[in-house]
């Protein structure tokens, strides 16, 4: 019997998609070679080539040996640190970012994450990296304005633009802020990284790739994808890929989910914070939740929230100055309670208003019953509950039944679903507090027929 030709394919999708890729990346790689207008050196040109040899559709994958992993760490040599310039953090993390992987920087808008990843762009370009900065949030003149503000040009001055105000910027642009690559919507992460890594190998330096932020750059392989969640999962594994490949630096931000920023006590993890896709979690390195500190207008509270390197949990303070858009370590305010405690207190809480309101329904079906004086039978109860409160579940009205216990009298016999009373004697005094005094002497009054109560 012979398979049907798409049944047939099913064993060379996993090369031929692979194939796809290399493509694809090779496609992209040459775009960036012609932006720049520069043709490809034989070298250059033989790997491109290489790259997209037709791979032989009987290959298969094979596990890594231990052996490989160790022939490998020998080739590469050991791992490079690249300091931030803020020493707690460098501190935490074991000297800063490795070569070759990704952090995350997590906040609600206006938080300051574009603050400070321009503050790292900036550290690492005069430290001689070549920076790239991938950015839809902010456009490349606005990024340039806050690189001169930290050269001390005000940001009027760059709205202003006269000739002595551009004659003065021009002399503050230095040879490393001249070398800094802005990137624009037009340009997909792997686009963006390939034009980075290879004017790096030319200029023989290592780079860093900032990316602002992850839920508005794009990737080159996402206009087939059905959902906002699966779009930003590849461009998660698209910067993972890219920063992999080229032993970049790669630094993006994210936004929160609004629950983990509306408070001081959100009940969302650092972990879980990233908006649209958790796959920020798994792929992270160092993740960061950056967040301001209430009352303090200034002050900001940088939590190590996922760290490969070293601890996590750890808070940093910063303070920002927005003048010069500089960040600076400062002393935070002792935090009162741990984050145990804190869990516990909403744990309390949420047990506390779901105790209200079984309590609350508990009261109507006791003025229900009272009202109907022996007329209700049990079956009817939960319907006309439903009925009074337009909204009860069957497990609130059994909660309710469960708070009114003996409160709740029917008559024995074979005829026992029948003729429901209430005993208001029975009823507590927690629940009594809840109705005003002439309500509450009326329920507590109200007592089944001596017959039935026998």
């Amino acid at each position: 019997m012979t398979p049907h030709p798409a049944i047939a394919r099913v064993p060379l999708l996993v090369p031929s998609d692979a194939w796809r890729r290399d493509l694809d990346a090779t496609k992209a790689e040459i775009e960036a070679l012609v932006k720049r207008d520069q043709a490809p050196s034989d070298a250059e040109l033989k790997r491109l080539l290489d790259r997209v040899h037709t791979p032989s559709r009987k290959a298969e994958k094979r596990p890594t040996r231990a052996a490989e992993i160790l022939a490998r760490w020998e080739a590469e040599g050991p791992l490079v640190h690249e300091p931030t310039g803020l020493a707690s953090l460098d501190e935490f993390t074991g000297g800063g970012p490795v070569y070759g992987t990704r952090w995350y920087l997590l906040g609600a808008p206006d938080a300051g994450k574009t603050a400070l990843l321009a503050q790292i762009a900036d550290v690492y370009a005069e430290r001689g990296l070549l920076v790239g900065m991938l950015a839809v949030d902010e456009e490349d003149g606005d990024l340039f304005t806050r690189f001169l503000q930290r050269r001390g040009i005000r940001r009027a001055e760059c709205e202003a633009r006269t000739a002595n105000d551009l004659r003065d910027m021009r002399f503050m642009v230095t040879d490393a802020l001249s070398s800094v690559r802005f990137y624009s919507e037009e340009w997909a992460i792997e686009e963006a990284a390939e034009d980075l890594a290879a004017a790096a190998r030319e200029a023989g330096k290592r780079a860093f790739l900032a990316v602002d932020s992850l839920q508005t750059v794009r990737g080159a392989d996402e206009a087939e994808l059905d959902s906002t969640r699966t779009v930003v999962t590849a461009r998660v594994r698209a910067i993972r890929e890219m920063a992999t490949k080229h032993g970049l630096i790669v630094i993006a931000t994210s936004e929160m989910t609004r629950s983990a920023y509306r408070n001081a006590t959100s009940e969302v993890d650092d972990m879980a914070a990233a908006k649209e896709s958790g796959a920020v979690e798994y792929s992270a390195r160092v993740m960061l939740a950056l967040r301001s500190i209430k009352g303090e207008a200034d002050l900001l509270e940088l939590r190590i929230a996922k760290n490969k390197h070293g601890p996590s949990a750890e808070r940093i303070g910063l303070r920002i100055d927005r003048l010069t858009q500089t960040l600076t370590e400062a002393e935070l305010p002792e935090e009162t309670e741990t984050l145990e405690e804190q869990r516990a207190e909403r744990d309390e809480a949420r047990k506390s208003a779901e105790r209200r309101k079984n309590l609350g329904v508990a009261l109507e079906m006791a003025r229900i019953v009272a009202s109907c004086n022996g007329d209700l039978s049990i079956r009817d109860l939960g319907p006309m509950l439903r009925t009074r409160l337009h909204s009860c579940s069957a497990p609130r009205v059994e909660t309710a039944r469960a708070i009114l216990g003996e409160a709740l009298v029917k008559p024995g016999g074979p005829r026992s679903h029948q003729g429901l009373y209430l005993d208001g004697s029975k009823l507590t005094d927690e629940l009594l507090s809840l109705v005003e005094l002439a309500e509450r002497a009326a329920l507590a009054g109200s007592r089944p027929p001596a017959e039935v109560a026998k």
